[in-house]
């Protein structure tokens, strides 16, 4: 799975060894002033946990995405616009010519669906 995430001028392509979807939920209650409750809405947005492997330039892209939270992201030739999190960024190996980063990415569906 090949998972593309632009902000209009950079874009970066992950292949992810971990990757998680899941949703975040959150309830909404309507009360009158007598306490009674008259309307429940819950709202979903999807959530994508990943994590890669990339090197010196792509961590050089990844810093320019990171200038602008909001990205457009390609997920299973799907288009969302997302909120982009980074969690870690770890060196693994550092060579004088290759540069090997793990990456603990999320990526968060802006807005509300209910």
């Amino acid at each position: 799975m090949s998972i593309s995430i632009t902000n209009g001028e950079n874009t970066l392509t992950l292949t992810p060894d971990k990757f998680k979807p899941g949703y975040i939920q959150t309830l909404v209650r309507n009360e009158s002033l007598t306490g009674r409750i008259f309307n429940k809405i819950r709202k979903t947005k999807k959530k994508w946990e990943m994590s890669d492997i990339i090197t010196d330039t792509e961590k050089a892209t990844l810093e320019a995405l990171m200038a602008n939270n909001y990205v457009n992201a390609t997920i299973e030739s799907a288009l969302y616009y997302c909120v982009m999190d980074v969690e870690s960024l770890d060196m693994l190996s550092g060579h004088d010519t290759i540069k090997l980063y793990r990456l603990n990415l999320t990526l968060t569906e802006r807005g509300w669906t209910t």
